[in-house]
């Protein structure tokens, strides 16, 4: 099967990019031919690409800034998109997301009578992301978000879902429940795997002989629950230690000085996916705030694949999909979304070396098998395949 896909965020960063890429990759596996078309890195007028595990990644030519590239609203690579497919035959083009240089391009792909299905994971009008931006991007961006999703996913032959949530969303914009799939979050058992946790902690300048509670991730939505999770667990564990790493977090910071223990918080910074699974490895504990509100409720973190991969055991809370991965999967402990609620959750785990240890080995079956992006592009090939009587729905 010949396969287009399409992400309007920059090559190579971005959890839509990587959700893009991860199942582009195991298509790839499976014998399928995939191209991966993604904003460019760099400003100029080469068109760019390379094959990477079996993808061709194609970044086609924009001079305007980052925010424009990576925000799928470059009206000068949608016309370098728009001219790209006037040369491309596909079986299946999978548009991911509702941006602009994704949903033309992908509707040009429907006029030129190719099969379009595309892919909703995350909500973005004023109940998700749209609805945190300030006054003047929320007024904007925000609304132009929300009606571009619902003008949007109902218009192609078939629809991804990250989640039940958006899948339920979905059908009520009038798409009929069997032309919708959930594909959920994918790990990466092959990138991500266990690692010797004294020989990582060495490598990376961390201690050997103190517990590490870790998180890793980019999303900010619940910094402040996390930040209050992690004083709790150090004003009752003397020794643990808490790491952080990808985005800075001001309210993590700010919570972990009041209670007087801003020396116990390590911030890591950003760090390359390849390198992820040595900085896992140092970990005891992951924590994953997840308050039940619509903005998460609408998404899933990329960040619980990385857990489960490298036999990390999560606390997190029972919010949409999560509650149900992590009670079947078994990869963790769900608490109450409270500070102390997380916070002795963290600290039976701490305690516990044996329940830390079956947790994790859980979790990295689970990555083996039922989540691996391997099996969740067997699925969705089967999906390509089913989909391809189906009419588009408006």
């Amino acid at each position: 099967m010949r396969v287009l896909m399409l992400t309007y965020e920059v090559a190579g960063r971005g959890g839509s990019y990587i959700r893009a890429f991860s199942l582009a990759r195991g298509l790839a596996s499976l014998g399928h031919a995939v191209t991966l078309l993604a904003a460019p890195r760099r400003v100029g007028l080469t068109i760019r690409e390379h094959t990477r595990d079996g993808v061709r990644v194609v970044e086609l030519a924009d001079l305007l800034p980052y925010r424009l590239r990576h925000g799928g609203l470059s009206p000068l690579e949608l016309a370098a998109r728009l001219r790209f497919v006037k040369h491309v035959q596909a079986d299946v083009v999978h548009a991911f997301g509702h941006r602009l240089t994704v949903s033309a391009t992908a509707r040009a792909c429907q006029r030129a009578g190719m099969h379009v299905i595309g892919d909703w994971a995350d909500l973005w009008g004023l109940e998700g992301i749209g609805g945190l931006r300030g006054w003047a991007a929320r007024n904007s961006l925000g609304r132009l978000d929300e009606r571009w999703e619902r003008l949007t996913y109902p218009r192609y032959h078939g629809l991804t879902t990250i989640n039940s949530d958006l899948k339920r969303r979905a059908e009520s914009f009038g798409i009929p429940r069997d032309h919708i799939k959930v594909i959920p979050v994918g790990a990466d058992p092959e990138t991500i795997r266990p690692l010797p946790q004294n020989e990582m902690r060495k490598r990376l300048g961390l201690p050997l002989d103190r517990p590490i509670v870790m998180h890793v991730g980019l999303s900010t939505y619940d910094a402040a629950l996390l930040g209050r999770c992690f004083a709790e667990v150090a004003g009752q564990h003397p020794e643990a230690l808490f790491v952080l790493v990808g985005r800075p977090m001001r309210a993590v910071r700010e919570a972990m000085r009041a209670a007087g223990h801003a020396d116990r918080l390590i911030e890591m910074g950003f760090v390359p996916y390849e390198n992820m699974g040595a900085y896992l490895a140092c970990g005891d504990v992951m924590v994953l705030p997840y308050s039940d509100r619509s903005v998460n409720r609408g998404r899933t973190p990329n960040k619980v694949g990385d857990y489960m991969a490298a036999a990390r055991p999560v606390v997190t809370n029972p919010t949409g999909d999560m509650r149900r991965l992590v009670e079947e999967a078994g990869i963790g402990l769900l608490a109450e979304e409270s500070p102390l609620a997380m916070a002795a959750a963290v600290l039976t785990l701490l305690r516990d070396p044996a329940l830390r240890e079956r947790l994790g080995k859980q979790a990295r079956s689970a990555a083996e098998q039922r989540y691996s992006w391997r099996s969740l592009s067997e699925r969705l090939a089967d999906f390509y395949v089913a989909s391809r009587g189906w009419r588009v729905q408006a």
